[in-house]
């Protein structure tokens, strides 16, 4: 037992272990003579590194603060930032953005709790590192939780900006970042020469009126130091929350970080592991320095070029593969006294199926993690998060990417109007792509959602029923039903027609203003899989009617809000996510409930990110659609 100096938290005690391999026949006496003679302790190199020629094991546990690193990619950072970026200035996406698909921003994580850090041999002469959860020893077994966005890469950060400021206002990237430098030192208009004209442009778009304060106002909105500041606030939320799921998945004793190194290269970091600080040892592994070999790291087992490293922010990169795949996990940790626990929840499926012709993977998510301990957990202990993740992994072609700014725009990541950039910017596309489009509910927008009156949810999915249609009808008679714009005002009558109806509906009764005989045949057909029809009509037999769906879902919200209110037990949860997640069975109606979700919480980017990126597996840009 010694003081050591540990992460943040100053002068506290830490346990020594020394595990040594002993044979059956060796004298117990003996053995524990020679052990205390011979003691060996992690926090000396030396003993560390004789390890590499034994089967023993030293252990360090602490109560401290453990620092971590992450590295994000910049079209990650884009996607969660283009909402809060466009309401900083006051205006609407449009098309499509390209950056660069290698740029990286650096962050810092930290978790205040119980660790222990075991170092052991390794093969090939390497020594073995291990950091996992330990049990509490504070008094009520209190965790924290931080996170310090560090941009290790400021050349991508301004360019990401300046390609934000090109795309939103129709500029060429050049005239743009000559514009922001001239900006600062200009006394007035006129001297920005030829670019006050680009200048005029973006003051119009920006709702400045004409006068003395343009410049002013200019300087002031297009601040690259206020930008950033926002990209900063809103990364660093979405870190928070992500790092808290994270985090709280892992049960005690379970691993954070497994590696191996070469001890000459793990000599240098040994003094910075005593300190909590994970960070040079996890930067090593991220670039993959020869010398460090990673075993598992906070999720992730594999560095992939043009993903996001130590940090799951986005649903696509666990829903990945397979034609289902499900994970519901509860995790409960007790602090030591076991009078307080700290639960985290998670409900993720995934599915694979065909659509509009090619083969696409969805996926929903409803999880919730607390971040401290509670001797009995209530909602309110709980930070919530629910998402739904769309995407494809397929050859580009115009039918193709015509099908996922469909998508796109009945989950409000896109705006019909802008789709036309849109399409000239991806329609060229050639070889194989992955697409990926997600809506991402952060605590409040759950909370929010939990809040729907039942009015309004009906009114969403009334409107979704018909949105949410396939472009094209694939029946006996093929046919285009139209983009969304068309399908909102042909089928929303019929849809909410179809809600009101308390009793079984006649097939026959599903046509209503359908604008050609040729439609009418198809969507009156329940065989056919891209009907009004197969919208409402429920997969379980039990559930007749037509608003049994909306109900189902509509029931699960609203227990979801007992359940934070305090009214439910946390363990409902449990029964919100499976009622969700079986309304999620279908291509259809995946693409239903996230224009419902989308809908209640429109425009509002503080409860949501919506998000999409296209990305060619040749090349190294990736193409942000919003």
């Amino acid at each position: 037992m010694g003081a050591v100096s540990f992460g943040l938290k100053g002068e506290i005690a830490a346990r020594l272990l020394d595990y040594r391999k002993q044979q059956p026949s060796d004298p117990v006496g003996e053995s524990l003579v020679q052990s205390l003679a011979g003691a060996r302790f992690a926090t000396r190199w030396e003993d560390v590194q004789s390890l590499a020629e034994t089967e023993d094991r030293l252990a360090f546990l602490v109560d401290g603060t453990l620092a971590f690193t992450a590295t994000l990619t910049a079209s990650d950072v884009l996607v969660g930032c283009l909402s809060a970026l466009d309401g900083t200035l006051g205006i609407t996406g449009a098309g499509a953005l390209q950056v660069k698909a290698g740029a990286s921003i650096g962050v810092t994580l930290a978790a205040s709790d119980a660790f222990r850090l075991v170092f052991s041999s390794g093969k090939e002469g390497r020594i073995a590192l291990e950091v996992s959860k330990a049990t509490s020893r504070q008094a009520g077994g209190s965790a924290s939780f931080g996170v310090d966005v560090g941009f290790d890469n400021h050349a991508a950060l301004t360019e990401l900006i300046h390609n934000y400021l090109a795309h939103r206002f129709g500029a060429k990237l050049e005239e743009i970042e000559e514009l922001l430098g001239k900006l600062d030192t200009a006394a007035d208009m006129n001297s920005l020469g030829p670019l006050r004209v680009l200048a005029e442009q973006i003051a119009s778009r920006l709702g400045i009126a004409s006068g003395q304060s343009t410049l002013q106002r200019l300087q002031q909105l297009l601040s690259e130091e206020r930008l950033s500041a926002e990209i900063d606030r809103v990364t660093k939320e979405r870190l928070q929350a992500a790092f808290t799921f994270a985090y709280t998945r892992i049960e005690t004793h379970e691993t954070l970080l497994a590696c191996e190194a070469d001890p000459a290269a793990l000599a240098e970091l040994h003094p910075q592991l005593l300190l909590g600080n994970l960070t040079k040892i996890t930067a090593r592994l991220r670039d993959e320095d020869p010398r460090f070999v990673l075993g598992n790291y906070l999720e992730t087992k594999s560095v992939q070029k043009k993903h996001s490293f130590g940090a799951i922010l986005r649903l696509r990169d666990w829903a990945v593969g397979g034609t289902t795949k499900v994970e519901r996990t509860e995790t409960i940790q007790y602090n030591e006294e076991k009078d307080k626990k700290r639960v985290s929840l998670d409900g993720r499926k995934s599915y694979t199926g065909g659509f509009c012709g090619a083969r696409a993977e969805y996926a929903f998510e409803l999880s919730a993690a607390m971040a401290n301990f509670a001797p009995e957990p209530k909602g309110r202990d709980f930070t919530f998060t629910l998402g739904l993740d769309w995407a494809w992994e397929e050859k580009a072609s115009q039918h193709l990417i015509h099908t996922i700014l469909d998508v796109a725009t009945v989950w409000r990541i896109a705006n019909p109007a802008d789709l036309p950039s849109a399409h000239a910017i991806l329609d060229p596309l050639r070889g194989r792509i992955g697409a990926d489009l997600e809506l991402q509910f952060n605590d409040d927008g759950v909370r929010q959602l939990a809040k729907v009156s039942e009015e309004d949810f009906c009114r969403a999915w009334a409107l979704a029923m018909a949105e949410a249609l396939p472009p094209e009808v694939s029946g006996k008679t093929p046919a285009r039903r139209g983009d969304i714009e068309e399908r909102r005002s042909i089928y929303h009558d019929a849809a909410v027609w179809l809600l009101r109806q308390t009793s079984k509906v006649d097939e026959k009764a599903l046509n209503i203003h359908y604008p050609s005989s040729r439609l009418e045949e198809a969507d009156a057909d329940p065989a056919n899989h891209g009907t009004l029809y197969t919208l409402w009509h429920p997969e379980l037999q039990h559930a007749g009617l037509p608003s049994a769906r909306w109900k189902v879902a509509f029931g699960a919200l609203s227990r979801l809000r007992e359940v934070i209110v305090g009214e439910r037990q946390w363990s409902d949860i449990k029964k919100v996510t499976s009622e969700l997640q079986r309304l999620v069975t279908q291509p259809f109606t995946a693409r239903l409930l996230g224009s419902v979700l989308a809908q209640l919480l429109g425009g509002k980017s503080n409860l949501l990110a919506a998000s999409g990126t296209i990305t060619p597996s040749e090349g190294g840009t990736v193409f942000v659609i919003g």
